[in-house]
């Protein structure tokens, strides 16, 4: 049920609250002073934890908060909460998180509670998934991405010297069976080579950026929007994300690994980092990646999982019909816009915006190391080897443009 407005007061949208009033000028102070408590409706003319709130609710925020308590609703979370009608504690305390209340603006916890504290965070994690993100079913894509680590690091890799994008995206979408792949616990060692092959592949030697191409492809087959695109836009999608995402992927794998420098593989290959690359600036720049950008910001996966699906969702992709590039578009900031969400849940209230920025910030430096791994390939690479001889058909097709 849609809350009623504060005639003098202005409510900002989604979970921005108003701030703590400060000694100010009567008149002005008067004009930000709440009317309505935000959970119960009922009056008010305080602000508690950052949010217009009245005592009663306040209080109860407050006991939830560091009580060992978990509250489950007798009617599917279907309570109205206002005042003077019955409702339950759960709903109440959902209703709380929804309006903007946090754990982290009560003060003064004494150490036993701390527990129940980070406990009760976990639950509002939990509801703010559930409630604001469900437009781009976060534990939907949190289950496909999982899907797409176990596969990464199993027996799964249909390398093709011949088959490009069109040929993948006419296959079934492998992730439904990606427990029939085995995880590997012992990986063969990785050898020094020119060009890659099928001999190699059959030796259970994994060419990376390879097998990162063939994830992202299967990604994009689990996303209800790429099927309304006509098969043309989808390839043409496609192919201008796949390099983004054979760089965006090892190193934020290798971040929770638990790596912090440079990107290694999980067979223990370090990209670029032997002979002459090993002190050559630009490869420097692309063994690191986005991992120590990672580490910096404390990503999770929730952010990652949400980043990926903005990088993959290029309206700006070259080629797209007009019908396309606004369905993209529509798509793309729905995930901008849960990527704010997912950052106000674990920022306080003053500091989302400039830790949305330098999270926001990793797309466009994953797209800065894509241009310098691409300028390595055609410097470094491409003059050893003929085109013709032996390289994968994908790779002349993503570089070179062929069909």
């Amino acid at each position: 049920m849609a809350l009623s407005q504060p005639s003098r007061a202005r409510i900002l949208e989604d979970d921005v609250c108003l701030p703590d009033l400060k000694p100010v000028e009567v008149k002005k102070r008067q004009l930000l002073r709440p009317e309505r408590c935000l959970i119960c409706e009922s009056g008010t003319t305080c602000n508690h934890y950052n949010i217009p709130s009245c005592n009663k609710c306040k209080t109860f925020f407050r006991r939830a908060v560091l009580s060992s308590l978990s509250y489950d609703c007798p009617f599917d979370g279907e309570c109205v909460i206002r005042h003077g009608l019955p409702f339950c504690k759960a709903c109440r305390f959902r209703k709380c998180i929804k309006v903007g209340m946090r754990p982290d603006n009560i003060s003064k916890i004494k150490s036993h509670q701390k527990e129940s504290k980070q406990l009760k965070l976990q639950m509002i994690a939990e509801l703010i998934l559930t409630d604001e993100l469900k437009d781009v079913n976060l534990k939907d894509l949190l289950y496909t991405n999982a899907k797409i680590d176990h596969l990464r690091n199993s027996t799964f890799f249909p390398y093709s010297q011949t088959k490009v994008v069109g040929d993948f995206l006419a296959d079934p979408c492998v992730l439904g069976d990606s427990k029939k792949y085995i995880l590997i616990t012992q990986w063969p060692k990785h050898p020094d080579y020119l060009i890659f092959n099928e001999k190699l592949a059959s030796q259970g030697i994994k060419q990376w950026a390879y097998m990162d191409a063939i994830l992202a492809i299967e990604l994009y087959k689990t996303l209800p929007v790429f099927y309304r695109l006509d098969p043309p836009d989808q390839e043409n999608l496609v192919k201008s994300t796949l390099l983004q995402m054979c760089s965006f992927h090892p190193a934020y794998d290798a971040y929770f690994r638990k790596y912090t420098v440079d990107v290694v593989h999980p067979d223990g290959y370090h990209p670029f980092a032997k002979g002459d690359f090993k002190d050559n600036p630009l490869a420097i720049s692309v063994r690191r990646g986005i991992l120590p950008s990672c580490v910096k910001n404390h990503i999770n996966k929730e952010k990652i999982v949400l980043l990926k699906m903005i990088i993959m969702l290029n309206s700006a992709a070259p080629n797209l019909s007009e019908r396309a590039q606004e369905l993209i578009a529509t798509e793309r900031i729905k995930y901008v816009k849960a990527l704010i969400k997912a950052v106000q849940l674990d920022s306080s209230s003053t500091s989302w915006i400039s830790r949305y920025q330098n999270v926001y910030n990793l797309i466009d430096q994953n797209l800065s190391v894509t241009n310098k791994m691409t300028q390595l390939f055609f410097s470094y690479y491409v003059p050893l080897i003929s085109r013709d001889d032996g390289m994968a058909k994908l790779w002349l097709q993503l570089f070179f443009g062929r069909s």
